[in-house]
């Protein structure tokens, strides 16, 4: 019972109450001009409930519309919070958090708000940016005219898919829209898959090239209201003549490549004679060499071969792992006893596969051993932070040809990364780089769970996307 009613009566009212909304949204053809929203990744039914967030408060009164705190205070639990300056540099690599007024986000660390990722405008070359769904009036805020911005983000209508375009979404920006393949049997603007990348990549004019990945896309609500995970680093360019490639470099040639960058740059260099980068081998003209953590990035399509697949996915995730040593010592068990993301489907599909001595969860919620591989080096343990939800669509779906041939079978464009956790005290360590309280504060019946799948509930605490 719950304020005189049984849950069941609760359960009732809420559907009565989404259901109201439904027909009130369908009389006034409510659909919202201000955003750019991929459709659903998969049909759900209207009366889904979505799994429990870690989601309190609404923005306070005052906030900056990107998410900013007024008055420049601390947020994300009660004081000590470190805000970044548009100044700042950052060649060691950082980690942080988005703003958010949830009083259950992370302990005291640093707050990187878009506008101070982003930094001063006027000595911006060019921007590169991806998002899964973007407010059009916040990019425009954000990039103003005069910087040459391609904004990478899930195709609109299949017409669209694996073609640029200038100014179509956004007025004065490039759109890069990565190729998906239809979904089966049809439906506009519905794919295998989904380009859900969030990252930036910042050139300046002295030169310097900022790297951001976060788990955040362009939307004020995703750096007010909801905890999200920010890595940037900034770097060099190269001062030698010989072109060094890394395994850094070589991933984003490959991540660019895939999303379609040649072809969007073929549009803007006879436009802009002058740019920093103007094709995806450019990449390596920076100094990658002070990177301290891995990239992992998912891409559609699938890859036969073990070399193949150890590029992209889980697959990738493992060889990092393996290549690292970042595995459980002899005789120890690695327990994944936090996981943070806004999708887990009950499928059989096995979102990892590593080959360590781990208890992992499987696609139902339930846990697996495999085998150890030992190796003499070792860490306290590490994070992922990034895109990839907890589903085969994010991490790939392993399979075996009949000849013995693997493959990896990938629908999703993800990136993230993984970051060593390699001081004394590992968990003071992952208290500063986790986007929630540890130990995490447990469920009750008093708290009010915010429905992913249900938008407009009374009090504003949902909204109707799954990303």
């Amino acid at each position: 019972m719950f304020g005189g009613l049984s849950r069941a009566d609760l359960e009732k009212e809420r559907l009565a109450r989404a259901n109201k909304r439904q027909l009130t949204d369908d009389s006034n053809g409510a659909s919202s001009s201000s955003s750019q929203q991929p459709p659903s990744k998969k049909p759900r039914p209207s009366n889904t409930t979505a799994r429990i967030m870690t989601f309190g408060d609404l923005p306070k009164d005052g906030d900056d519309e990107d998410g900013a705190p007024s008055g420049g205070g601390s947020g994300g639990g009660g004081g000590g919070v470190e805000r970044i300056g548009t100044g700042d540099r950052f060649f060691d690599g950082e980690k942080g958090y988005g703003f958010t007024t949830n009083n259950l986000c992370a302990a005291p660390g640093k707050y990187f708000g878009i506008r101070e990722l982003i930094g001063d405008t006027s000595t911006l070359k060019l921007a590169i940016v991806s998002t899964y769904c973007f407010e059009p009036e916040l990019v425009a805020s954000l990039f103003p005219t005069s910087v040459p911005t391609v904004l990478v983000s899930h195709p609109p209508a299949k017409e669209a898919a694996g073609k640029s375009f200038h100014g179509t979404s956004v007025p004065g920006i490039w759109s890069c829209y990565p190729y998906l393949p239809p979904w089966p049997g049809g439906g506009e603007g519905r794919f295998r898959g989904v380009c859900h990348m969030k990252f930036m990549l910042l050139f300046y004019d002295d030169g310097r090239l900022r790297i951001v990945i976060m788990s955040a896309n362009f939307m004020a609500f995703d750096f007010k209201s909801i905890e999200n995970g920010v890595w940037v680093q900034d770097f060099h360019p190269r001062t030698s003549q010989e072109v060094v490639k890394v395994d850094f470099g070589n991933q984003w040639e490959m991540i660019l490549e895939a999303l379609g960058l040649p072809a969007t740059f073929r549009l803007i260099n006879p436009v802009h004679h002058n740019l920093p980068f103007r094709q995806t081998s450019d990449i390596h003209n920076w100094d990658f060499s002070s990177v301290k953590v891995r990239l992992v990035a998912s891409l559609g399509g699938k890859k036969e071969g073990w070399k193949a697949m150890e590029k992209v996915g889980q697959c990738r995730l493992g060889k990092v792992l393996r290549d690292e040593g970042w595995v459980p010592g002899d005789g120890r068990v690695l327990k994944i006893i936090e996981l943070s993301g806004s999708e887990t489907e009950d499928e059989d599909g096995q979102p990892l596969s590593l080959s360590t001595k781990s208890t992992q969860p499987n696609g139902k919620g339930k846990e697996r051993e495999v085998e150890v591989e030992v190796v003499e080096k070792q860490i306290a343990g590490w994070i992922y932070m990034g895109s990839h939800n907890f589903t085969p669509s994010a991490w790939g779906n392993l399979s075996m040809r009949k000849d013995g041939t693997p493959g990896q079978d990938g629908a999703n464009y993800e990136l993230g990364i993984i970051i060593p956790l390699t001081s004394d005290d590992p968990q003071a360590e992952a208290n500063k780089l986790t986007t929630w309280k540890r130990p995490a504060r447990r469920y009750t019946e008093r708290d009010l769970p915010w429905m992913q799948y249900e938008h407009n509930l009374e009090g504003g605490h949902g909204v109707g996307r799954s990303d």
